[in-house]
């Protein structure tokens, strides 16, 4: 099971749709579609279901290699509670 901290979905989200217009229109440098589809990807499944919420840290993880020196500057709510949870069992 995975080891869960309280999560804001609402603040989650908003900042993930910040992020991927951000992505999108080129707001964070050159326009980055693909980083925008790994953030989608990882809120998408945002929601308070145990075995969606693994797939949002898997989606998470998967973004956050791809982009590694910008991931947290994105979307530093999601990771600060992605951080929390990565210990626990998927």
């Amino acid at each position: 099971m995975i080891r869960r901290s309280r999560i804001d979905f609402n603040a989650c989200l908003v900042e993930g749709m910040v992020a991927i217009r951000g992505l999108l229109e080129g707001r964070f440098g050159k326009p980055n579609p693909q980083a925008a589809l790994g953030v989608a990807e990882a809120m998408h499944n945002l929601q308070p279901n145990p075995r969606l919420l693994g797939k949002v840290i898997e989606d998470l993880e998967i973004f956050r290699r791809s982009n590694p020196n910008q991931a947290e500057t994105w979307l530093p709510q999601t990771f600060a509670w992605f951080d929390s949870n990565k210990g626990g069992d998927q």
